[in-house]
């Protein structure tokens, strides 16, 4: 096994990234409080490498825990690191903390090769490592056994994208669903929302879906009408909006420069406002056939042109077993 993958979170870039590298996925994912979690995590990404023996390791930074770990264990089991570095290994904690800001920068100086997702990101990975490779997600596979074509809801489905991150404008999107409660509108909003929101008064029309496993999440946003993508992050390019480029589905993002010019205008932007929110869901819900058929020609597209960004990486891996 010359090529791991090695991430502590479930994220479905770390999938389809490990899948199109020809690299053995290992998802460490621990609950409880933070030291022990860690701890935990720890010990089994050290005792994968020490079984594995590989002579190539990809991780996702952050965790910066996780990225410091391979940098430090380098040494001892000679293998190259790859490091996925996305916008929140670079600025820790929305970049509220210096000393892990410096941590961050350093795993990303130190590895020896390091992938981002775009230009607005590789600006300021550039000063810190020469070997850059700026790689946009692969387009995830997506496949369930449940019958996706079955009786439709009398309610048009819009489905939120959440992880409950600081940089997602999820009380912009309740405050929307209010706006859209006369209408025939469900919204769902994935992941594990916080107790403050499960206990507050939500709208009627607002449903949390909680965890869900692969084979939900996926049904579900294949089964969705409109998907809704948004972040307060300037250069970051959502999981959320590879999903629905896959999927085929009309798909609401936040009207960022690096958004619009990577996913063109297959897809509806918003200022995230909750009166925007609200007015982009209508939009596209009554223009929904169309948005479904740009974005089908926009997926296309972005597959017939994928290979080009992942043969240079390879070609990096590959010099590394000589």
């Amino acid at each position: 096994m010359n090529r791991i993958w090695i991430t502590w979170e479930y994220q479905i870039r770390n999938s389809s990234m490990a899948r199109e590298l020809n690299a053995q996925l290992f998802e460490i994912v621990e609950e409880g409080s933070r030291a022990p979690r860690y701890l935990k995590s720890i010990h089994k990404t050290l005792s994968i490498i020490s079984k594995h023996k590989p002579k190539v390791v990809f991780h996702q930074n952050p965790s910066i825990v996780l990225g410091l770990l391979l940098i430090l264990a380098r040494p001892f089991f000679k293998y190259k690191l790859v490091t996925d570095t996305h916008n929140a290994g670079l600025f820790p904690a929305e970049g509220k903390h210096p000393f892990l800001n410096w941590i961050g920068r350093k795993i990303t100086s130190v590895t020896d090769v390091a992938i981002v997702h775009n230009e607005s990101i590789a600006e300021t990975a550039k000063p810190l490592q020469d070997n850059l490779f700026i790689i946009p997600d692969p387009l995830p596979e997506l496949s369930t056994t449940i019958d996706i074509n079955s009786p439709a809801s009398k309610n048009d489905t819009v489905v939120f994208v959440c992880r409950w991150s600081a940089d997602e404008p999820y009380e912009a999107v309740i405050d929307a669903a209010n706006q859209l409660i006369d209408q025939d509108v469900k919204i769902i909003i994935t992941g594990k929302a916080p107790e403050t929101i499960k206990n507050s008064d939500l709208p009627e029309n607002i449903e949390l879906s909680g965890f869900l496993s692969k084979e939900e999440y996926q049904t579900l946003i294949l089964t969705a009408d409109v998907l809704v993508v948004l972040t307060t992050r300037s250069n970051s390019l959502n999981c959320g909006g590879y999903e629905a480029l896959a999927a085929g589905k009309p798909c609401i993002l936040s009207n960022t420069q690096t958004l619009k010019d990577f996913f063109g205008d297959s897809f509806l932007y918003t200022d995230n406002s909750p009166a925007d929110i609200a007015n982009q869901i209508r939009l596209a819900l009554e223009t929904k056939h169309d948005l479904a058929s740009a974005t089908a020609q926009k997926r296309q597209r972005y597959l017939s042109e994928y290979q080009s960004y992942i043969n240079g990486l390879n070609l990096q891996v590959e010099s590394f077993y000589k």
